[in-house]
């Protein structure tokens, strides 16, 4: 329904009744939203951990960041084979790359916290 607009600029109201808003509960929208969990949507066991991907990674995977959920007592191991298992361009992570945990270059054995950050950093070149 248009609104109809008299002489002098107000407006009229559509004829007919009014529609109400639809409510939406937060959680029907998670799965449209990449990288979004709420409590309710995540089990308290779960460990969230945020990973960065700087340069050719980004390039490779197409994205900037990923919110990634594990297991209580994962390692940077597991969140490299988590993410290469997901396939396509994840598929060619290196299976040692250099990761730097919460700043702080890490190996694959560093255990992960939840809300941790996880930096995938790229191969560096030069002389």
């Amino acid at each position: 329904m248009r609104r109809r607009v008299r002489p002098g600029g107000r407006r009229e109201e559509p004829e007919g009744p009014r529609r109400a808003p639809i409510p939406v509960d937060g959680d029907l929208l998670l799965p449209l939203l990449s990288g979004v969990h709420s409590s309710a949507s995540t089990p308290a066991s779960d460990v969230t951990v945020r990973t960065l991907f700087f340069a050719a990674y980004r390039d490779l995977l197409g994205v900037r960041s990923l919110d990634v959920d594990l297991a209580p007592d994962a390692t940077v191991e597991d969140l490299v084979r988590t993410l290469r298992g997901r396939g396509g361009p994840f598929s060619a992570l290196p299976a040692d790359p250099p990761v730097a945990v919460n700043r702080a270059y890490a190996g694959p054995e560093a255990s992960l916290s939840d809300g941790d950050e996880v930096a995938f950093l790229p191969p560096v070149a030069g002389g």
